[in-house]
């Protein structure tokens, strides 16, 4: 059975409409994963969901379980000729054949059950499963060293990214945004002297509160959907605190051969190469002017500058950095930057639903047992229920916590607190939860004390 997130098909109503031109913001898109050596070509794949999906009012909720294709397809035939049931029957076969998993966009979602909403697009995709590949460059005395890690997208090691991170604001729908009109610009050749934009996006925050895995995840993002029509997509992950060198003058000349690895994607315009430089103040660090400031540092700052500069002319390279530090960063980098994305701990509403998903893996996999009665978006809807209260609670409660941490808080609940249980309810998980945030905010408190007392 093809699997499908967020759906339910449950009263809905055929109607065999076709699909209408209405703005985007309309449309119900979804991003379909493909089977490993589909039987048919993609455009067939896509025809025959099209034909599937048309078929009813509402936003499809899922596709037919296997079990009851043949009495979907009976009750079907009864509104619709034999030429029709059998093309049918043959679009329902070429699905099962070849689509793994369908999941409706997350911006579709609220558009999904409004009397106007239409089928949009369907994104089609293969899974790359290949391990990221390390890049090396020579250092002269010390051999090679790690520079890089490149990986083909979509790759399995970033599925789901996207969906389990968690913003109130609109980030991910600016972000796409953003690349569909960077794309578009580069690939029709508007002047980047009358406008101006460096194809960059700096995320910056605390420690913990996923820059990195934003960034990762907006690259898979941009390869699912295949944003500015790229086919192919690299990911490119720049090591910076390889690029410094203990030989005096190297760490520039590091810089320049890891840029000329990165020219050799781009120079492929099939591709679209997506750099990410973790942590880039280890690379941009202001620059003082002072005659004690270190001239190696200086060196790697321009040579930084110097080769982002000379990406501009690709229309198929976007620059992704992410920073713990901004104060550290030299303006001149700053500046390049088109977008500067604060990512800051998640709020209560965001807190909630990332616990809500952490439980609800639990509850699926039968850790946690009885009736589950948390909504997914539970934090703003009426008539909460008991539980959904709790965690309501709990979530206002954690508010200040990061989201790394957030997503250890299940395991430590179920460590300390259902230690030696093989299942536990959801109100005595909840009361789990609360007491491992409580506990987490009473060691971080001792380990800032530590830390005052240390300085003083």
């Amino acid at each position: 059975m093809v699997e499908i997130h967020e759906l339910n098909m449950e009263g809905e109503q055929f109607r065999g409409a076709k699909t209408a031109h209405l703005p985007e913001q309309r449309q119900i898109n979804y991003e379909v994963r493909l089977k490993n050596n589909p039987k048919y070509e993609v455009a067939e794949v896509e025809e025959s969901l099209r034909s599937i999906f048309e078929l009813f009012d509402d936003g499809i909720k899922s596709l037919i379980p296997k079990q009851d294709k043949d009495k979907i397809v009976q009750a079907i035939s009864e509104i619709m000729d034999e030429i029709e049931t059998k093309e049918l029957m043959e679009a329902m076969n070429v699905v099962e054949e070849c689509v793994a998993e369908v999941i409706i966009c997350e911006e579709s979602l609220k558009y999904s059950a409004l009397p106007n909403a239409v089928l949009g697009k369907f994104y089609l995709f293969n899974m790359d499963k290949a391990e990221g590949e390390e890049e090396h460059i020579d250092e002269e005395g010390d051999g090679e060293i790690a520079a890089c890690q490149t990986w083909m997208l979509p790759n399995k090691a970033f599925y789901g990214l996207w969906e389990s991170l968690h913003y109130s604001s609109s980030l991910k729908s600016d972000l796409i945004q953003y690349a569909e009109t960077s794309f578009r610009l580069s690939q029709l050749g508007v002047s980047n002297t009358l406008i101006s934009w460096n194809k960059v996006i700096l995320f910056h925050g605390p420690p913990g509160t996923g820059k990195t895995s934003i960034a990762q995840a907006f690259a898979q993002k941009l390869a699912i959907r295949q944003i500015g029509g790229y086919q192919n997509t690299a990911l490119v992950e720049i090591n910076s605190h390889s690029l410094f060198s203990k030989w005096f003058s190297e760490s520039g000349k590091l810089v320049q051969k890891m840029f000329a690895k990165i020219r050799d994607y781009a120079d492929d315009q099939s591709v679209m190469t997506i750099i990410l430089i973790d942590e880039v103040e280890s690379l941009t660090s202001a620059r003082s002017g002072s005659a004690n400031e270190p001239a190696d540092a200086v060196r790697v700052v321009n040579a930084v500058l110097t080769q982002l500069d000379s990406l501009k002319k690709y229309p198929n390279v976007l620059v992704v950095c992410t920073s713990n530090i901004t104060g550290k960063i030299d303006l001149a980098f700053i500046d390049r930057a088109d977008m500067k994305i604060f990512v800051g701990p998640p709020e209560p509403k965001a807190i909630y639903t990332i616990l809500e998903s952490s439980i609800h893996e639990l509850f699926h996999k039968g850790m946690i047992t009885g009736k589950y009665s948390l909504r997914s978006e539970g934090y703003d809807l009426p008539n909460p229920s008991a539980c959904e209260r709790s965690l309501i609670a709990i979530a206002d409660n954690a508010q200040g916590i990061s989201g790394r941490t957030l997503r250890k808080i299940p395991f430590l609940a179920l460590m300390k607190y259902c230690a030696g249980a093989q299942q536990v309810t959801l109100d005595n998980y909840l009361n789990a939860v609360e007491k491992a945030i409580e506990s987490d905010k009473v060691e971080r408190k001792h380990l800032s004390d530590e830390n005052i007392k240390m300085e003083a």
